[in-house]
């Protein structure tokens, strides 16, 4: 057993905590153990102070202090009213009434009257200012009154007032008198800005009060501007409500008894930069669609909350098919499609995971409750087979928004290093896809892209997986949309090419970047999500270092244009159909031609639209390629410089890809000049592939060569 030792301890400050360590004697250990110790003001023990005089002639009736309107029926000598407070804020006025009770004695005898506050709360009354309030003695019934200015240097927490009524005299705070009443108080100091009765004392919290406490007392307070505060309480029964186009910004924490929401429409979405830690559920009102199909991707702002209580909280959540099965879920990839979440299911929805949700109508609310995440989060990413098996569906974590930039900057080298980019669902299939994507290239030419609160997004894997990092340095306020949108870009060096034919249309986006190369460029180049349609698309190619990957964003950089850069374009389109490509919203400070080989023309888009009618079906590149203020040739002239010569490892193939005019031969070198192989081309073809199984991996040159002309390019084997 152990022994109960006692020891007194002197010279400990109120409020202040201490740690308490105590070493163990046993022979199996000797280890140190700690607890901490606090002491609060209950632990006070203050002076007595009462009236002699038990016949009760003279009392308080009623003391009325903000919230206290206190009537005592009973007459007494002294009265604990502990249990009764009100909260004060600093730098703040309110007023207080006394009225007395005469009862035997003549309402003619005059009264004095003091109230003491223990601002300090050391225990005692004596320290300058804590007297409150004083009157010197009156005669007559009536309520005496007058105002209790609250000091700024208070220290927030509950401390003693004390109100004194005396006959003939002003009390003292510790003094026993024959006739009088003395009661004990309790008050909330608050050193801040306190919200009560639909009114701010001393000031309301803005952009600048990053130093100051806010307290919602009671009611609701809808917030229209953005703030900074040190730290936030919601009392029980009342509510901040941040609204759609604000921020809020808390240095400190949250404690949260009330209710805590934030709020988004279709292009608007509040933000919350917590720093610290927060007690108690908070709420966001996410926005979720604006289309008729009514889905969208979307991930947890506040996460932790389970799908039963999620739906319970959102009946407009549709159902598909019956009423036990919900068009709400994460992303499936051995299916390659959405999970469907039943109503007995009780998976928590996880931060950093995206999920497809769908709304009974359009333009829906969802309340995501739960608890916030601050700090770093690490998601895994996985590829689980071919090109097409790469895609992983995420959001962002924070309820506030994160800059497109820093997150793509940081985990550059976890995505596929031809799709890395954010890739968000549009609900838009005008342009001939569903899909936005947002790269390096984009954020260069918009560097203030944001990507919105409770966003869902797909993201490309590395070959054998990866971790996406979400970081609090990532997060801003803001208050543009999420993918969903009818947003106007500033975009500079920038063009899309834009095919259209009489019902269908699809794009495809060149920038002009400094970072950028003719080849593959991590974060700048990002291919088509699952590839272009086959039936309708139009798409570009790298010039160097091709894969055969369709790309929707290929960047090169200015310096290149010197260099005659030629763009493989690829179009797939049925034989018949009439289609037109024209250069849209374009920025682009070159003059941009497409040459197409069958009909050698060259059309100079910045001007004119170039509108064929295929006589056969169109797929891949080979016909269309793009150029930029380049010396314009014949077809002939130029024909093998914009053949596209490049390895496919995955079916072991050398693919050459363009329209040839004349007879061509395929010779390939291995690196010491030695002769491998030598093909002759169908030149009826604007795809020929050769095998390469069997070869050593390696560097080798492959060389092409008609009646006029020849070229060489080097070509890596895996």
């Amino acid at each position: 057993d152990l022994a109960s030792t006692t020891y007194t301890i002197t010279g400990l400050e109120l409020l202040t905590d201490y740690e308490v360590q105590v070493r163990s004697r046993c022979v199996a250990s000797t280890s140190d153990y700690s607890a901490s110790v606090n002491f609060t003001t209950s632990d006070l023990v203050y002076c007595d102070s009462t009236a002699t005089n038990t016949g009760g002639q003279l009392s308080i009736r009623n003391v009325v202090f903000n919230t206290i309107n206190n009537n005592n029926s009973s007459v007494d000598v002294y009265s604990d009213f502990t249990s009764l407070s009100t909260t004060v804020s600093k730098n703040t006025t309110y007023s207080i009434s006394i009225t007395p009770r005469y009862v035997s004695a003549g309402t003619n005898n005059p009264v004095g009257y003091a109230v003491w506050i223990d601002y300090n709360r050391d225990g005692d009354f004596t320290d300058s200012g804590e007297l409150v309030f004083s009157q010197t003695p009156i005669t007559g019934a009536n309520t005496v009154s007058g105002t209790i200015n609250i000091p700024s240097n208070i220290i927030s927490g509950n401390a003693r007032m004390r109100v004194s009524m005396k006959f003939n005299d002003i009390p003292d705070p510790c003094e026993s008198f024959d006739f009088g009443e003395v009661e004990d108080y309790t008050v909330n100091l608050f050193n801040g800005l306190l919200y009560s009765n639909s009114t701010w004392t001393p000031s309301a919290p803005n952009g600048t009060t990053n130093t100051e406490d806010i307290m919602i007392l009671d009611g609701i307070y809808n917030a229209n501007t953005n703030i900074n505060v040190n730290s936030v309480i919601v009392n029980t029964g009342a509510e901040i409500s941040i609204d759609k186009a604000n921020a809020i910004t808390v240095n400190g924490n949250i404690t949260n008894n009330g209710e805590f929401i934030l709020n988004s429409d279709s292009n608007e979405f509040s933000s919350l930069l917590l720093e610290g830690s927060a007690s108690g559920d908070l709420k966001y009102n996410r926005y979720v669609n604006s289309n008729t199909n009514r889905n969208d991707l979307v991930s947890p702002p506040f996460s932790g909350e389970s799908f039963v209580d999620f739906l319970s909280n959102n009946s407009n959540v549709l159902a598909n098919p019956t009423e036990t099965e919900y068009l709400f879920g994460p992303f499936d990839k051995s299916a390659s499609d959405y999970l469907t979440y039943s109503n007995t299911e009780t998976t928590p929805l996880q931060a950093g995971k995206g999920y497809r949700a769908a709304s009974i109508d359009a333009n829906q609310i969802f309340t995501f409750t739960g608890a916030v995440t601050t700090g770093n989060l690490d998601v895994p990413i996985f590829k689980t087979g071919s090109v097409y098996e790469l895609w992983n569906l995420i959001g962002n974590p924070y309820p506030s928004y994160i800059k497109l930039e820093d997150f793509l900057l940081e985990n550059l080298s976890e995505f596929d290093s031809e799709s890395v980019a954010v890739y968000g669902y549009d609900a838009d299939n005008s342009n001939g896809s569903y899909w936005t994507i947002w790269n390096l290239a984009y954020a260069s030419a918009n560097p203030n892209t944001l990507i919105a609160p409770g966003q869902g997004f797909f993201v490309s894997s590395k070959d054998g997986g990866g971790t996406v990092a979400f970081k609090p340095s990532m997060r801003t306020s803001g208050s543009s949309d999420d993918f969903i949108a009818g947003r106007t870009n500033n975009l500079a060096q920038h063009g899309t090419l834009l095919m259209t034919s009489s019902s269908l249309s699809f794009s495809t986006d060149i920038y002009f970047n400094d970072n950028a190369t003719l080849g593959l460029d991590l974060g700048y180049d990002a291919s088509h999500f699952d590839g272009a349609p086959v039936d309708f698309s139009i798409y570009s190619e790298l010039v160097e270092n091709n894969s055969g990957r369709d790309m929707a964003i290929q960047a090169i950089s200015s310096a290149d244009i010197s260099n005659n850069p030629i763009i493989p374009l690829g179009v797939n389109l049925g034989l018949g159909e009439q289609v037109t490509i024209s250069l849209v919203n374009s920025t682009l400070n070159y003059n941009v031609y497409l040459e197409d080989v069958v009909t050698n023309t060259f059309t100079l888009l910045n001007t004119s639209e170039y509108t064929f009618t295929p006589t056969s079906d169109l797929s891949d590149t080979g016909r269309f390629y793009l150029r930029f203020d380049a010396n314009i040739l014949s077809t002939d002239e130029t024909n093998l410089d914009n053949i596209q010569i490049y390895n496919d490892p995955s079916v072991k193939q050398i693919v050459v890809k363009g329209q040839l005019n004349n007879a061509t031969t395929l010779t390939l070198y291995d690196i010491q000049g030695r002769t491998i192989l030598r093909n002759n081309l169908n030149i009826s073809n604007t795809t020929n592939t050769i095998s390469t199984s069997g070869y050593s991996t390696g560097v080798y040159l492959v060389q092409l060569s008609n009646e006029s002309f020849s070229v060489t390019k080097k070509l890596i084997i895996k």
